[in-house]
């Protein structure tokens, strides 16, 4: 996983989102957060200060989850 292709971990986010989206045919919908968009979110909570060390937590598992929304609405931690 630390190896993302000699890609900055701002367009392996990119990646992931806008142009999943836009593949899927959903750019507008999903994919960025933008009024109208949908949004599920969930907040982690990091211990890197290296951009690359953010993206290995983030598709490890490794971070603490500290809040989740969906469709834009807040969801308790204690009833997920």
């Amino acid at each position: 996983r630390a190896d993302h292709g000699g890609l900055a971990p701002s367009e392996v986010w990119r990646m992931a989102t806008l142009h999943g989206a836009r593949a899927l045919g959903q750019a507008g919908a999903v994919g960025e957060l933008v009024p109208g968009a949908w949004a599920d979110l969930v907040l982690q909570e990091l211990g890197s200060s290296r951009p690359t060390g953010f993206l290995e937590e983030l598709t490890s598992g490794l971070g603490r989850v500290r809040g989740v929304w969906i469709a834009g609405r807040a969801v308790s931690l204690q009833s997920a």
